[in-house]
């Protein structure tokens, strides 16, 4: 949705999605870590030798975008995985659209993790299910 195959610069489509993304973001403060993949079928061009290359340029244009919306430079990152993670077959070309992906890793406080962390009860398995949440 972001890229055409082989190709950094964002779609219309993708450009929209990212505003609307950037409009959440702007208020945090938190680091933002963008991670593009792509899949193993080698890109070979004159701007683009290798999958690092289109990865790290994605990533660049997608960091771009989030500044251009509002979120802060100093929260951002840019990050080209290339081919290296996989999370599907590269066997298919459904394998490959799913493998083609752009992360945005939230870095979030642990200050933040340990209320989410707080908001919820841990459930004990050497209780009864009827006494579990109950204290010993």
């Amino acid at each position: 949705m972001l890229f055409a195959s082989g190709n950094s610069a964002l779609s219309a489509a993708g450009m929209q999605l990212l505003k609307r993304l950037a409009d959440r973001l702007k208020a945090r403060d938190y680091p933002i870590a963008v991670q593009e993949h792509t899949d193993n079928m080698p890109v070979h061009t004159l701007q683009f030798p290798y999958n690092w290359e289109l990865s790290a340029a994605r990533a660049a244009a997608v960091v771009q975008a989030l500044i251009a919306s509002g979120v802060q430079p100093e929260r951002l990152s840019a990050i080209g995985f290339a081919d290296t993670h996989p999370i599907a077959s590269n066997d298919t070309a459904s394998g490959r659209a799913e493998i083609c992906r752009s992360d945005l890793e939230l870095q979030l406080p642990a200050s933040m993790l340990s209320k989410v962390i707080a908001g919820t009860k841990p459930t004990s398995t050497n209780q009864p299910a009827s006494q579990q949440g109950k204290p010993p």
